[in-house]
């Protein structure tokens, strides 16, 4: 398993590369190989699961998480405001959370934050 480096490029790996070698000694046998290709996608989810537990993601409230999903669909504050049955300006108050608690700037960078898994994928 790679090992864990504090760049977000490191945490944010797409695949997972999983180097099998023996010592000294014969080469994996077809009955190996057989067994491993069977494990490898079994193994990748549970170091996905992992990463998922050592890295969580957000804190938001399922409302943020809401304003958030309409944001990432391209929507203005306006049509946000009118979906949810709120105002503009808690729309704005509501974004303002959601930056803070992202620590982010911008709806790009809030959405990237938000959605982008560690493992580099993205889930809406």
């Amino acid at each position: 398993m790679p090992a864990r480096t504090g760049t977000a490029n490191h945490r944010a790996r797409a695949h997972l590369r999983l180097y099998l070698a023996r010592g000294p000694g014969p080469d994996f046998s077809e009955r190996d190989r057989a067994l491993l290709t069977l494990l490898r996608p079994h193994l990748h989810r549970a170091y996905l699961d992992a990463e998922r537990r050592r890295y969580p993601g957000p804190q938001l409230t399922r409302r943020q998480w809401d304003l958030l999903r309409l944001v990432a669909a391209g929507h203005t504050n306006t049509q946000i405001a009118r979906r949810l049955g709120v105002s503009e300006g808690t729309v704005r108050s509501h974004l303002a959370n959601i930056y803070g608690r992202l620590q982010v700037s911008s709806r790009t960078a809030a959405v990237t934050r938000a959605f982008q898994d560690r493992t580099g994928t993205w889930t809406l």
